[in-house]
């Protein structure tokens, strides 16, 4: 890129959407959207879902900005065409924007449980879990990114997401104990697994990967999906599953996973960066499907399907928008 065009192209929407990874965003919408359903079966009420769902794309694309900024001088030397470094949008702004939407992801959260009378969960839940995802995203940021726990705090902040779409479920003021049943723990848990291994198997997506990095990241891949898998039998009596689930369900998930293993054994085969970007963009590509099949397992086949149709502006706007 010459500095003709990079000056051409400051703050311009482009560099904007490349900084915030926009494609990623309708991974987390994807999250939170699921986790809702597995907490209550449908969108109802619809204002708190809709609070939410913008909170977690707030504070995913807030967790990606500051990333970039803790990050800049690495890129200045292995990436010196992305936004930052190549100076398209100033460190000043970009620091506003990470705080920003920091602070309107954990108010909008804050705000769901008292956004309609119908809302019988929770008051505090919602906030307190986008609290803990803050923390975990500037820990991940600031200390744990470089260390061998930082797929794990990742993949933390990927299950925080969708507990937080999970926040809204009904609660029993007479326990005063959290909401989440074993399907909701699971369903989280395993997202978060499945995050982690994909951070592991990226983390030199830049450079030439050893392929035992790349083999542990598959496998942490595969566990999270084989904990997402347990989901049919854990939904427990009180529990909103519409639809009878058959094997047909496991052999949909088998399906979803073959992409990102074709993928990921290729870049464990040729370790080269361009192989393992791809694979890191098609598991991360992944997450909607994950999250749609596990909507068919809590909810109406409709539901599932409008979680999957995410898939196709997130296609269409990575053709301009990097994701790794």
């Amino acid at each position: 890129m010459t500095e003709t065009s990079k000056r051409r192209g400051r703050g311009g929407l482009l560099a904007w959407l490349q900084l915030c990874r926009a494609p990623n965003a309708f991974t987390a919408v994807a999250d939170v959207m699921m986790g809702y359903l597995v907490a209550r079966g449908n969108w109802e009420p619809a204002i708190p879902f809709v609070l939410l769902v913008l909170a977690g794309a707030a504070l995913y694309t807030a967790g990606i900005v500051l990333n970039d900024l803790f990050d800049i001088d690495i890129d200045r030397r292995e990436r010196p065409e992305r936004p930052l470094p190549s100076g398209r949008v100033s460190v000043r702004a970009a620091r506003r924007l990470g705080v920003g939407l920091l602070a309107a992801g954990c108010a909008l959260a804050a705000a769901a449980p008292r956004a309609s009378p119908a809302f019988d969960g929770s008051p505090w839940l919602p906030g307190a879990v986008a609290a803990v995802l803050v923390a975990a995203i500037v820990a991940y940021d600031v200390a744990a990114k470089d260390t061998w726990l930082g797929p794990f705090v990742m993949g933390s902040c990927r299950a925080l997401n969708a507990l937080l779409g999970m926040s809204v479920a009904s609660i029993d003021d007479s326990t005063g104990r959290l909401p989440w049943a074993a399907e909701h723990l699971c369903v989280a848990i395993g997202l978060g697994v499945y995050v982690a291994g994909i951070t592991w198997f990226g983390r030199s997506e830049a450079g030439t990967s050893r392929r035992a990095r790349l083999a542990a990241g598959l496998t942490l891949m595969i566990a999270g999906w084989v904990l997402v898998a347990r989901l049919p039998s854990l939904v427990s009596p009180h529990a909103v599953a519409r639809i009878p689930v058959t094997e047909v369900w496991y052999l949909l998930l088998a399906l979803l996973g073959i992409p990102v293993l074709r993928r990921a054994f290729a870049a464990i085969t040729r370790p080269d960066s361009r192989r393992v970007q791809l694979a890191v963009r098609q598991a991360i590509w992944s997450i909607i499907w994950l999250d749609a099949a596990v909507a068919i397992v809590v909810a109406p086949p409709v539901f599932a399907l409008t979680i999957a149709g995410l898939f196709l502006p997130m296609i269409l706007l990575g053709r301009w928008v990097y994701s790794t």
